[in-house]
C-alpha cells in the first residue's frame, strides 16, 4: 500500500466537500481552521501544505518544516508564496496542483 502524506489543510480555502473528500483519501490530512493554528511545535511532519491566500509562504514561516515536501495553492496568481526559496528549500521545482473537476 502506498504511503500517503502528513499535509495541513485550511476550512478557510472553502474546497468543495467532494475535493475535501479527495484530500483526505489521498493525504493524513489535519484540518485547521485559522493559519495562527500552525505550528511547527504541533504540525512538524507537514509534508504537504496547502497554502490559503492569506498565508505567507517564506522563510521565517516554513523553515522550520523539515519535511515539507509540496505546497498547494488554489488562486490564480502566487504571490504570497516565496517561489525563490521553496525552490530551494522544497528540493526540485515546485509543483503546481490545478483544480480538480469533479
Amino acid at each position: 500500500m502506498k504511503r500517503k502524506f502528513d499535509a495541513v489543510y485550511f476550512s478557510s480555502m472553502n474546497y468543495t466537500s467532494e475535493n475535501v473528500d479527495f484530500i483526505k483519501e489521498h493525504f493524513n490530512v489535519k484540518i485547521l481552521s485559522n493559519i495562527k493554528n500552525l505550528s511547527p511545535n504541533k504540525n512538524n511532519n507537514v509534508e504537504v501544505l496547502f497554502a490559503p491566500f492569506e498565508l505567507s509562504i517564506c522563510e521565517s514561516n516554513i523553515s522550520q518544516y523539515n519535511k515539507l515536501k509540496v505546497v498547494i495553492s488554489n488562486t490564480t496568481s502566487i504571490p504570497h508564496i516565496d517561489t525563490n526559496f521553496c525552490k530551494k528549500k522544497i528540493s526540485g521545482s515546485p509543483h503546481y496542483m490545478m483544480n480538480k473537476d469533479t
